[in-house]
């Protein structure tokens, strides 16, 4: 059975999150206990990718993006952890990702039969986790 999952983060403009994949590639090269390496290209749909493989050394977790070099955007990534055997697997697929699309209001409204919607301030500024008034 094929399943997808879109992941959308709501209020923020893509530039803020990705700013520059390769930036974020070369971040992580600078970080101790992590190591990435360019993996080569690979068509994705109708579009070349550039593909790297990210791995945090300790907890043997392993990354593969695959970014359209024009948009510097994610078009697919790959999560891999070891198993029971410590063999690795995936984890979790991120494919067919689009940005920016137009969302209709009525996804976002909780208007459920015998409950109602309380607002709690999370003391986080904006959504983030981390950053607090």
């Amino acid at each position: 059975a094929k399943k997808s999952v879109k992941i959308m983060v709501l209020g923020l403009e893509v530039p803020d999150i990705f700013a520059d994949i390769y930036d974020t590639i070369q971040n992580f090269k600078n970080m101790p206990g992590y190591s990435i390496e360019r993996i080569g290209q690979r068509r994705i749909g109708q579009k070349q990718a550039i593909g790297f493989h990210l791995t945090h050394k300790k907890e043997n977790d392993q990354v593969i993006v695959w970014v359209d070099p024009h948009s510097q955007l994610p078009m697919h990534v790959e999560f891999f952890g070891a198993n029971e055997l410590g063999q690795m697997e995936p984890k979790m697929i991120w494919s067919d990702i689009v940005f920016d699309v137009e969302l209709d209001e009525s996804l976002f409204r909780f208007d459920l039969a015998g409950y109602e919607v309380e607002e709690v301030d999370s003391g986080c500024v904006d959504g983030l986790p981390g950053i607090h008034n």
